[in-house]
């Protein structure tokens, strides 16, 4: 079954809490969940990068998404009202993904016949729009749900994906969540009528749940308005081709009312694919009798770590704060080790849960021989401006916590057994690009906090790890994957550095050629 109206809020609910039809534009533009799941519920697409937490955070943006689709209307939404004018051609360019929760500036070019308009988060643009107009009046009638052809997003690959496979079907979006939309962005007025918004809604559905589905990042969309529709929709989308090189690919999608023609479409999306297991660690007993503690141990590095550590013989109590499954994964994966891996959940800046995991360390293990802090916050690209200076100084206090917190928790421990901590910080400290700044101050700030440490507790072998671009869940996008290293070379690398690190105080590790 689709999702139906009665999924979500009532529309005077949804409108209340996402500043509603009737009252002047703020000057930014901001989306909140309710408008998330108002479009999910019209457009029928339940893709999890936008509709699931658990599945978002795997994901490189750490979070769930705003449909590119609704950033799209919203921003129409904004356009001075186009009396006698419908939606001729409709070209986007989802340049980077909208957040919720985050306000945004919309700039816009408006002309008698067409228009341009750009979201911004400070200078940097994330949508592009490109619109021209046509003479006409735009349609209002709604017609009865037509229940989708699938509720769960396809989950296609590049071998699912050949030159000419096609879906087609009829298509509504769902009438009462439509009338939201139409309302809330007061879309009519701007020269969007219920066909064209639904042609646009099926975009979105296409792209998240059928070609290629689940996996999918919208990349660009471009919308021929080729006569007066109306709802339902017959369509055909048919793969057009497939650039290998980068994962992209190009759909061509026709839409049809009562037997005409009503528009084309090209639907541009970029095919995220799996990030590769973690290979089979060799057996050995270099880290026999030992125990250590991986901060942020649920995938990625951190997975590695803890894999590879087991592996060789110790006992790895590997915290994650909330991806249960992932964790439990990784302690499945090496139940033949000689070592083990005990998940143990907590949040690694609080204080609280830190006295919780090391009382629960101490009473299976008396000891605890090394520390490794793995975790950070999910990320994006920011850059230094007015806008993002409260986000940049959040994410820094965030990264310091996150390994602060474990740290005077845990040295004590580390003291009494002359053991090792470990952080992971990044050779991105070295190149510094521009769209990190808030990752970068972080790094270099959590790293000065090692280097004070190193000094108070002398007792103690402490390690700063800059590992370069690895190949996990932040990076795995078509074009964050090039020059990346998978997490279990550098994790071999890792450890050993740390086996063969005798001597206290403080070393660096930067070199992963191998």
């Amino acid at each position: 079954m689709g999702t139906s109206s009665s999924d979500i809020p009532a529309a005077a609910a949804v409108e209340n809490a996402c500043s509603g039809e009737g009252q002047d534009a703020p000057p930014g533009l901001f989306f909140a969940k309710e408008e998330v799941e108002l479009f999910s519920a019209a457009s029928h697409d339940r893709n999890p990068l936008h509709v699931s937490e658990p599945y978002a955070r795997k994901t490189p943006f750490g979070e769930p998404v705003v449909f590119g689709a609704l950033g799209t209307l919203a921003t129409l939404g904004r356009l001075p009202d186009r009396p006698n004018q419908v939606v001729e051609k409709l070209s986007v360019d989802f340049l980077d993904a909208l957040r919720v929760g985050t306000e945004y500036q919309v700039e816009i070019d408006n002309r008698e016949r067409d228009a341009t308009l750009k979201l911004h988060d400070g200078r940097r643009a994330l949508l592009r729009i490109d619109v021209r107009f046509r003479t006409g009046t735009t349609g209002t009638a709604v017609c009865a749900d037509t229940p989708p052809v699938r509720s769960e997003a396809a989950d296609h690959g590049p071998a699912d994906l050949p030159a000419g496979a096609a879906v087609g079907g009829v298509y509504a979006p769902a009438a009462d969540p439509l009338k939201a939309l139409m309302r809330r962005y007061r879309l009519a007025a701007k020269g969007l009528g219920v066909a064209e918004v639904a042609a646009v809604c099926l975009a979105s559905f296409i792209v998240g749940m059928e070609l290629p589905g689940k996996k999918a990042l919208f990349s660009r969309m471009i919308l021929e308005n080729a006569g007066d529709g109306a709802l339902p929709i017959e369509y055909e989308a048919q793969v057009h081709s497939y650039d290998h090189r980068v994962d992209l690919l190009r759909t061509q999608l026709r839409l049809s009312t009562a037997g005409r023609d009503f528009a084309n479409v090209r639907l541009d999306a970029f095919v995220r694919t799996d990030v590769p297991p973690l290979a089979a660690f060799p057996r050995s007993d270099a880290w026999a009798g030992r125990v250590a503690l991986v901060v942020g141990a649920s995938r990625g590095l951190g997975a590695a770590l803890a894999q590879a550590l087991a592996w060789q013989g110790c006992t790895v109590f590997s915290n994650y704060f909330s991806s249960r499954d992932e964790a439990e994964r990784a302690a499945r994966a090496v139940s033949d080790a000689a070592g083990e891996i005990i998940p143990i959940e907590g949040d690694a800046a609080d204080l609280a849960a830190c006295a919780r995991m090391r009382q629960a360390l101490l009473d299976q293990r008396r000891s605890l021989d090394l520390l490794i802090c793995n975790a950070c916050p999910p990320l994006r690209k920011m850059w230094i401006e007015p806008q993002t200076a409260e986000r940049i100084g959040r994410y820094v206090h965030d990264s310091v916590r996150l390994v602060c917190t474990p740290l005077s928790s845990f040295l004590p421990l580390l003291t009494a057994s002359g053991g090792q901590m470990a952080l992971i910080s990044s050779a991105w400290v070295n190149t510094r690009p521009a769209d990190w700044p808030h990752y970068i101050s972080a790094k270099f700030a959590v790293e000065g906090l090692i280097q004070v440490a190193a000094n108070e507790y002398s007792g103690v072998r402490f390690s700063i790890i800059r590992p370069p671009r690895l190949l996990t869940d932040l990076t795995n996008t078509p074009l964050g994957r090039q020059g990346t290293i998978p997490a279990d070379r550098a994790a071999s690398v890792i450890l050993t550095h740390l086996h063969a690190q005798q001597r206290s105080g403080l070393q660096l590790l930067e070199k992963f050629s191998v």
